[in-house]
């Protein structure tokens, strides 16, 4: 995926509507900002948002990944299904806050616990309040520590490894002929289907520029890997042939 080119196409179909980058901003309720970088391809627009600005330019979801026009618009299937996926990636959100909320509590509680027993002088030398001490301060390093893991991402990458291992023989052989193709699996946004839980709806795109093949992760939540190593989310690398791309759950 050329984030380059999508930024031009996205300017592209701006001025074409003959606005700015603050009226479009305004439209869909993000920052001047937001669009800017955009446009110069620092960054990509939510899933969320794909569906309004390819209905507001007339364009499809896949037109806007490719950073080019093809033959037709998104159709009322694709829309609604994104918007589902929306919803219920906001619903998703939604569960991660609530179970991260609960683990901050907990946390809050165990360090309360250690920090009265401390200062009250409870925590003598064989007693209950030493141990019960103790708990809180063990308890409170794990969370934080399952916590970092899960905010920096360490612990889908791990889940993602566990399954390349498992799945090794999973292998999904891809037509040159076919490329470019955009692997997920939310039907009706991308040219291959692959349902499994852990490929995300947006999992990858593989390219092809004359003799040469990429792979290109497309902000999946398991990642995306290449001969073993994971790629860095909206990173291109190239295929060698004697290299294997892997999703989890599949091989390339």
């Amino acid at each position: 995926m050329d984030q380059k080119k999508i930024g031009r196409f996205l300017k592209e179909l701006r001025k074409e509507k003959d606005i700015t980058q603050e009226q479009l901003a305004e439209k869909i309720k993000v920052s001047g900002r937001t669009v800017s970088r955009w446009e110069t391809g620092s960054n990509m627009p939510d899933i969320s948002l794909l569906v309004e600005l390819a209905d507001f330019y007339d364009v499809s979801i896949p037109e806007i990944i490719d950073g080019e026009r093809k033959s037709e618009n998104m159709n009322e299937e694709v829309k609604e299904t994104v918007l589902k996926l929306s919803d219920y990636t906001e619903t998703i959100n939604q569960k991660i806050k609530g179970r991260l909320f609960v683990l901050t509590v907990i946390a809050i509680i165990g360090m309360i616990a250690f920090v009265i027993i401390e200062f009250t002088g409870l925590d003598t030398p064989g007693s209950v309040y030493e141990r019960v001490a103790g708990a809180g301060l063990g308890l409170d390093c794990g969370i934080l520590i399952v916590l970092a893991m899960y905010l920096s991402g360490l612990l889908g990458k791990i889940k993602a490894r566990r399954e390349m291992k498992r799945y090794k023989s999973n292998k999904y052989h891809i037509p040159l002929q076919n490329l470019p193709i955009t692997v997920g699996k939310m039907a009706g946004a991308v040219d291959l289907v692959l349902n499994d839980q852990s490929v995300s709806r947006l999992h990858a795109r593989i390219s092809r520029d004359g003799n040469r093949f990429f792979i290109t992760d497309l902000n999946s939540t398991n990642g995306t890997f290449r001969n073993g190593m994971w790629l860095e989310p909206n990173a291109s690398e190239i295929i060698e042939p004697s290299q294997t791309p892997f999703l989890p759950g599949y091989c390339g």
